[in-house]
């Protein structure tokens, strides 16, 4: 007869195995060494709630009939590129050290950097919502959306209106949205109102409790962009949501978003991503593209004819954990160590690992002028104060940070020089760089640099240096809470 103390035991038995077990996975899968300390760290801590945690998301699991579709649609990209040298694609070449950058991201994904692009940047939600649906309002063939978060609510029922009438005019129409960020949409009226209008839509990487236990479903699809007749793109920081109505209970004010206006090649790369996010949900969503690319007939033709040969110089580094290379945070980092005079960064999440930290710290103590800009208020806990318990180090190093105080500044920057510049959906934390399916384009123009480099200025009149003496004599329990909070840093 088993008894209390019998079942006690064997379920203290059957912890530590599960708990042994995690710890050799995580020595055996993860590659990078403070993600690996800090799963430890949680196991050790936290018994039965870090077994648990590290079976639902300690792992890049994306399921294995979706990685096979991946590898169908590595071929997809290469494809996709090579069709553009055939019709003439205007493609460039930079001068040293940004080609042997650009090198690092065109080898990873089949983009190269293409001139002929027209550039309009909009930092306002309300210009660039009538931006959007002027546009809509105008598309003949093709409109496709993929935003991490739609909610239809305020103007953003505007742009929603635009599409429907863009589908009763024959205009093919699809949208894509994450699952869990944009949960609110798939419940809503609009959601059935676009299907029955006939708007293709898709959910990108659906969650549930059985999805749960076979996929990590903290893995998601933060890219933004619209894309209207093969020739017009937006896309940047901007969820489609209309910021006087969004997330006002948090308490941290309005988002502040910048989103570029673009015209030319980098667009038809942007289709292609889309396409490719797309096939690789569903099996029937994968012969669908496959099918479509091979009956496109003149597509590629008609869409390159358009095309100025002379314009802004572009490349898109899309980015995903399922790629073989962190493409966008190697350029980053590569980035970074070319500096010769000043860096300057927006960013609304900033948790570096210490690769990132390295990069910035030596950047400043080698004379470079470094500008961080992070929002004074976050709506995260966690990420707030793990971002706090970096800042002493930065700053004996002599980075300057700049809390910005109207709003959530969600724009995310990086200037370099003014001879390069990074601009997408890219956090400066590890979940972008590691976990999510993001996109940033690289500018290489001087004229577009100079304007994001302007937007930065902007930014900075409306924020508060951070005073490096000053934050040495915080107290000691705010000092051990951001410290505490570091060692999850890894994982946020």
């Amino acid at each position: 007869m088993i008894t209390a103390t019998s079942w006690s035991e064997i379920l203290l038995w059957l912890h530590l195995m599960a708990t042994l077990i995690c710890a050799l996975r995580v020595l055996y899968f993860q590659k990078k060494t403070g993600v690996a300390l800090a799963w430890l760290v949680v196991l050790i801590l936290t018994p039965v709630v870090g077994v648990v945690a590290y079976f639902l998301v300690g792992e890049t699991r994306l399921g294995r009939a979706r990685l096979r579709r991946k590898q169908e649609l590595t071929q997809f990209y290469q494809d996709f590129s090579r069709e553009y040298v055939a019709h003439g694609l205007p493609r460039a070449v930079l001068p040293s050290p940004w080609q042997s950058i650009s090198d690092i991201a065109s080898h990873a994904t089949g983009f190269t950097v293409n001139s002929g692009h027209q550039c309009q940047f909009l930092n306002q939600t309300d210009a660039i919502l009538a931006a959007m649906v002027v546009d809509i309002h105008q598309a003949q063939r093709t409109v496709v959306l993929m935003f991490y978060i739609i909610e239809p609510k305020g103007q953003v029922a505007h742009v929603l209106e635009a599409v429907l009438s863009a589908r009763e005019r024959g205009v093919h129409c699809e949208i894509m949205a994450d699952g869990l960020g944009s949960a609110s949409f798939f419940k809503s009226a609009w959601y059935e109102r676009l299907r029955q209008a006939g708007v293709l839509l898709h959910q990108s990487l659906p969650v549930g409790l059985l999805k749960t236990l076979l996929v990590r479903s903290d893995l998601r699809n933060h890219r933004k962009m619209l894309v209207v007749d093969e020739h017009v793109a937006y896309t940047g920081s901007y969820n489609l949501v209309d910021s006087q109505v969004f997330k006002q209970s948090s308490d941290v004010g309005q988002w502040v978003d910048m989103v570029v206006r673009v015209e030319g090649a980098v667009v038809l790369h942007l289709l292609a991503m889309f396409y490719a996010d797309v096939a690789v949900e569903r099996q029937q969503d994968l012969l669908q593209v496959q099918n479509w690319w091979r009956n496109r007939g003149d597509f590629v033709q008609l869409a390159t004819q358009r095309l100025r040969k002379t314009g802004s110089l572009i490349q898109l580094i899309p980015s995903a954990p399922d790629q073989s290379h962190t493409v966008f945070y190697d350029v980053l980092i590569a980035a970074l160590y070319q500096a010769q005079h000043n860096i300057v960064i927006s960013t609304p999440y900033f948790v570096p690992d210490d690769a990132l930290l390295l990069a910035l710290t030596t950047a400043a103590r080698r004379k470079v002028s470094v500008f961080l800009i992070v929002p004074a208020k976050v709506d995260s806990f966690l990420v707030r104060h793990a971002s706090l318990a970096y800042f002493r180090e930065l700053l004996d190093s002599g980075v300057h940070i700049a809390q910005f105080q109207d709003g959530l500044l969600h724009t995310k920057s990086v200037v370099i020089d003014e001879s390069v510049a990074f601009f997408g959906t890219v956090n400066m934390d590890m979940r972008s760089f590691y976990l999510n399916l993001e996109l940033t384009l690289a500018l290489y123009s001087v004229a577009d640099i100079r304007v994001l480099a302007a937007q930065q200025q902007h930014y900075l009149q409306d924020s508060i240096l951070v005073d490096a003496q000053a934050w040495k004599h915080r107290s000691v329990p705010s000092r051990l809470l951001e410290n505490v909070v570091r060692l999850l840093g890894p994982l946020l």
